[in-house]
């Protein structure tokens, strides 16, 4: 390509041709705080937001084969408001997050088949894509939920307990996520 994807390589990658090989173990990370979108000169999130979004899904549904398409995007509390006040009121559907209700996920929004949601903890200025099937929940215990206590102090006057979920995440595959970050400001 006279263009390359990634100036920093000096690739194709994750567009035009190359060894099918170069990416296998690599997550996408996109600068969604580039001018090179098409929407021109600027390079906020709200003019970038559904160029990053449909590009990263592009790129990991043509790069990751029959695996399946990505289905979550998380952002950070501040992205997803811009997000849903870029685009148009009339596109804006929440959903039900079906299985993942189960989870703690509430409405969201859905985009190209994706379900777009937001999360306290999320790092700033950051989103997340994949799919659930690539993530395990792993627990380091008998149960995925242990407790301690109840015992009361003395003196705050209080009763108290503290519930522990003694686990970690499991990422299966690095190559089947996705993320993006205002890297022109780090």
């Amino acid at each position: 390509m006279t263009t390359k994807p990634n100036a920093a390589l000096l690739y194709d990658w994750p567009d035009g041709t190359g060894d099918a090989l170069f990416d296998h173990w690599s997550p996408i990370m996109c600068n969604w705080s580039s001018t090179s979108w098409p929407s021109g000169t600027s390079n906020t999130f709200p003019s970038t937001c559904e160029y990053v979004l449909s590009r990263m899904l592009q790129w990991l549904q043509l790069s990751r084969g029959m695996e399946g398409a990505p289905d979550t995007v998380i952002l950070a509390p501040a992205l997803y408001t811009d997000f849903k006040n870029a685009i148009r009121a009339d596109r804006v559907w929440p959903v039900d997050a079906g299985d993942k209700v189960d989870f703690g996920l509430g409405p969201a929004i859905n985009y190209e088949g994706m379900l777009c949601w937001t999360e306290y903890g999320v790092p700033a200025n950051t989103l997340y894509m994949y799919r659930t099937e690539d993530v395990d929940l792993l627990c380091l215990e008998s149960a995925l939920i242990t407790r301690n206590g109840p015992w009361f102090d003395e003196g705050n006057f209080t009763w108290k307990f503290a519930a522990d979920a003694p686990g970690n995440f499991r990422f299966k595959n690095p190559r089947n996520f996705a993320k993006a970050y205002n890297y022109a400001a780090a």
